[in-house]
């Protein structure tokens, strides 16, 4: 499995997830970002994977882009930061990691997920242990970006 692969995968398992699963259509081509970008997001959703391939799948969002997730999610309005909110994140952090999984696997690589940790807070970062590279794609959802970073040694 190379890098270029594993970003394919990624790509395509977070428009799955976003297009099909919680109606939030995301822009044409992802940006590559950098980890002080993702380090601006208050929201990160984290699985971490573990087997052959090991590493860690983050989604990282704006409160705004958190709540507009969750209330499509759940299917109503979700007006506040709080546990819906953590719940939802969380779960599609679950989904795109799992379509990722899916995917990865039909190449080849094989891995477990972990359940998903919502971390939620201003000025934090998140390392890995991993020892791999870390790649930060950035998608456009109207003015809300999201941030979606794999640290995965292959």
């Amino acid at each position: 499995m190379d890098r270029d692969s594993a970003i394919r995968n990624l790509i395509e398992a977070t428009r799955e997830v976003f297009g099909k699963m919680i109606t939030i259509p995301l822009g044409e081509d992802p940006t590559f970002e950098t980890e002080a970008e993702a380090r601006r997001c208050e929201i990160v959703g984290m699985v971490s994977l573990a087997g052959r391939s090991m590493g860690v799948v983050s989604l990282h969002c704006s409160p705004r882009l958190g709540l507009l997730i969750a209330s499509n999610l759940l299917g109503s309005p979700v007006t506040e930061v709080g546990e819906e909110l953590e719940d939802a994140v969380g779960e599609v952090t679950n989904m795109v990691a799992g379509n990722f999984k899916t995917r990865m696997s039909q190449e080849g690589e094989m891995f477990d997920l972990s359940v998903p940790t919502v971390i939620m807070g201003k000025d934090f970062s998140v390392k890995t242990m991993t020892g791999a590279p870390t790649l930060v794609l950035g998608f456009r959802w109207e003015s809300e970006k999201l941030l979606v970073r794999l640290n995965m040694r292959l």
